[in-house]
């Protein structure tokens, strides 16, 4: 069973979320990378392709500038951006 981030304010992101469960040591960052992508993405929207950089998939994304698990409070800068691409 996939475990869903989410933030449950409309104004807050879901880093708070994804540092605890970094923090909890249970998770690598590449899990935590696709619950934060991919898994919670085709749960929400499950007729669509979301959540990965494959061919037939929408591709919204951002490039960061490191890895968003590594750090905090803001673990990088957007370095580009391309929505439905």
């Amino acid at each position: 069973m996939p475990i869903l981030v989410g933030s449950d304010e409309f104004n807050q992101d879901v880093l708070p979320e994804v540092f605890v469960l970094r923090d909890l040591g249970v998770f690598s960052s590449a899990e935590l990378l696709n619950m934060v992508t991919r898994d919670t993405a085709q749960d929400i929207f499950p007729g669509r392709k979301l959540g990965r950089l494959s061919e037939g998939y929408e591709a919204d994304f951002l490039v960061l500038d490191r890895d968003p698990t590594a750090t905090r409070p803001r673990p990088s800068t957007t370095s580009a951006r391309s929505a439905s691409g």
